[in-house]
């Protein structure tokens, strides 16, 4: 399946600075997630496109590459994208604590985020823990052959954390954090 340019994703150009490309996925996130939009196929499909396109395009690393040779710049160098919202999570969990901290007001504040009490914070149901990566052997590296060279490339399978979630916790779709309020809310 053929990729949409990032920057037409994010709705930006190629000159965006870092601070309207944060701003442009902010935004997307915010229309797109998954708690706004529940069951929504397409939704999610778009909150994924918009975390990869900010992934790629927030790191400046990446960004050049992208700029250089495309998306097939990046796959050379470890980066394969999101395939489903499980991969969004494990990879930015905590640029989204870090993004929804910001609405509640404060960085600084604890109680704005608690522990996931179902799963206990591991984000799988019923906190069992994250299983080894096979692909990597938990070692969150691959090695690649690229003609006579051998390169050690950042896992695509698990995004470098060595560690996967299979199923994820329902009650924080596998961050193992739940905002404050909605633990008040509920309780």
């Amino acid at each position: 399946m053929k990729k949409t340019d990032y920057y037409k994703v994010l709705g930006i150009t190629k000159k965006a600075t870092p601070d309207e490309i944060k701003k442009a996925w902010k935004s997307l996130a915010v229309q797109y997630h998954p708690d706004k939009h529940e069951g929504s196929r397409q939704a999610a499909l778009k909150f994924v496109e918009a975390a990869e396109a900010y992934e790629a395009l927030s790191d400046p690393k990446r960004r050049v590459l992208y700029d250089r040779y495309g998306h097939a710049g990046l796959a050379d160098n470890g980066f394969t994208g999101f395939d489903n919202m499980g991969d969004v999570y494990s990879t930015i969990s905590n640029r989204f604590e870090e993004f929804f901290d910001s609405f509640a007001g404060s960085h600084s504040d604890p109680s704005e985020v608690d522990v996931c009490e179902n799963c206990g914070g591991t984000g799988s149901p019923n906190g069992t823990p994250p299983v080894k990566c096979e692909k990597c052997k938990g070692q969150g590296k691959v090695q690649v052959k690229k003609g006579f060279f051998t390169v050690t490339a950042q896992c695509p399978e698990c995004k470098g954390d060595g560690r996967l979630i299979k199923e994820f916790c329902p009650q924080c779709n596998g961050l193992g954090r739940v905002s404050a309020l909605s633990v008040k809310r509920e309780g």
